[in-house]
């Protein structure tokens, strides 16, 4: 009788290390960690304070020079989801000149008026509410969330500090709409206070969504040596020309990708010439490959199979991985292998929006594997996008009977710069379909929250028998 018990003992104890064990493709303990956090935490909208911010410096008054530019559209719509949410939010008018130095509290009329070039500034004919500011974009993220003038009360820890893990502690989302240029010094700031944001709550994240939008008006050097240049997409493509504004979000990760796909769903020109980047601490954002579009037989010859070598995936972690196993049959029964082609999707993300990707930005494990092109596919109700990658794999270059696990990555900054180079301006040479400094506060921001991760890891096993 105690040996019977004993083999039971073991074998659930083997059967519990094999369900918790395998190989993982993203590290395991930060999915799990991403995962209780999201077990536990409130509804994307639940628990909620809303900070909105507009930048109300003079370089802005270009969008809105002519009615329905897609800058406007872009306010009128904030609005509505926000108001649609029924969330306590705060709108407030984001600049500095000599005698204001914070954010001024507006009302949700006012913040409607910014579709107008009042809003900004009037030098010949000054408006008392309205005075003229310079960019100082740091201003929202130095504001707390009992500014909102929510009911929530603000939930404390042991030792005083806001506590970000209380499920019923209020959480703040912040929204900026800007141009996005400031100097140089400003960069290196709201970099700092955003990242100080995401250090303080673990469980957050940033958006930068970019637009390009119908302009008429002066564009602003950030560097004092430089003039100030006069730009018009009158006549001109908007989706190739448009002056870019963004929006930038900060707060809990299940509601800025909630609201990031809601802004997307609306049927307006603003969602047009979009690029988006993803900002998180840690690997939680990697975007992974999803083999549920892959039956068992791939093609002739080819078929997915479950484990490499006796190396099978973490049970928690299946879909994340591709294992195939490619055999000499029929036309091709004799040796040499024909290279396998397969056209493999990744996860749907927000963080693949815009951009053009190329096949040596990739990093490949193994020398047999190669990628012939990479894609990023806008999915049906253009929300968010797909990475479609084409590997090509030479098994002839594995001994048979052989098997190789094989990782393709792409780190944040390569995708970073595929997403924004080409809307970056060199001050040298004036350009207002570019912006100052966007790329300077796009690596800022990445090097302030996290060095070097995968912004996209396909996990692929291959076995040539």
């Amino acid at each position: 009788m105690k040996s019977w018990i004993l083999f039971s003992v073991l074998v659930l104890a083997l059967a519990g290390c094999g369900q918790r064990g395998g190989l993982p493709c993203v590290e395991t303990e930060q999915l799990g960690d991403r995962r209780t956090e999201q077990q536990e935490a409130p509804g994307p909208f639940e628990n909620l304070n809303v900070l909105v911010g507009v930048d109300a410096s003079e370089s802005m008054v270009g969008f809105v020079s002519q009615p329905g530019s897609r800058y406007g559209q872009a306010i009128a719509s904030l609005h509505t989801l926000l108001q649609n949410k029924n969330l306590p939010t705060s709108y407030w008018r984001v600049g500095s000149n000599d005698t204001i130095n914070q954010a001024q509290s507006i009302s949700a009329a006012q913040f409607l008026a910014a579709s107008k070039a009042p809003f900004y500034c009037r030098r010949d004919q000054p408006i008392a509410e309205y005075p003229c500011v310079s960019s100082t974009l740091g201003q929202l993220y130095e504001l707390g969330t009992e500014t909102t003038g929510g009911t929530n009360p603000t939930s404390e820890n042991d030792n005083g500090e806001e506590d970000s893990n209380n499920p019923t502690a209020p959480r703040s989302l912040k929204i900026l709409l800007t141009d996005l240029e400031p100097d140089d010094a400003a960069v290196g700031q709201i970099s700092g206070l955003i990242s100080k944001e995401l250090k303080e709550n673990p469980n957050y994240k940033a958006v930068l969504l970019g637009v390009r939008s119908q302009f008429r008006g002066n564009v602003y050097s950030a560097n004092a040596s430089y003039p100030t240049f006069v730009y018009n997409t009158a006549g001109q493509d908007v989706d190739q020309k448009g002056r870019p504004f963004f929006i930038l979000m900060t707060g809990p990760q299940d509601t800025v990708d909630e609201m990031v796909k809601e802004f997307r769903r609306l049927p307006l020109d603003v969602n047009k010439a979009f690029r988006a980047s993803a900002f998180e601490l840690g690997q939680a954002d990697t975007v992974t490959l999803d083999n549920s579009s892959f039956k068992d037989d791939i093609q002739e010859c080819v078929i997915e199979i479950g484990s490499v070598d006796r190396q099978r995936p973490n049970q928690d972690q299946e879909r994340d991985w591709l294992m195939v196993e490619q055999t000499n049959c029929g036309e091709n029964s004799s040796p040499p292998l024909p290279p396998l082609e397969l056209n493999i999707p990744s996860k749907s993300t927000v963080s693949l929006t815009g951009g053009e990707l190329t096949p040596d930005l990739f990093n490949i494990s193994e020398s047999f594997v190669s990628v012939k092109k990479a894609e990023i596919v806008q999915n049906p109700g253009g929300e968010d996008a797909r990475l479609l990658l084409t590997a090509v794999f030479d098994g002839n270059k594995l001994p048979q009977g052989q098997g190789k696990l094989v990782y393709v990555t792409l780190g944040d900054r390569q995708l970073d710069q595929a997403v924004w180079q080409d809307w970056d301006m060199d001050i040298g040479n004036p350009n207002g379909a570019k912006t100052q400094n966007l790329l300077l506060f796009v690596s800022g921001l990445r090097g302030a929250v996290a060095n070097d991760q995968d912004a996209v890891k396909f996990c692929l096993g291959y076995s040539h028998y």
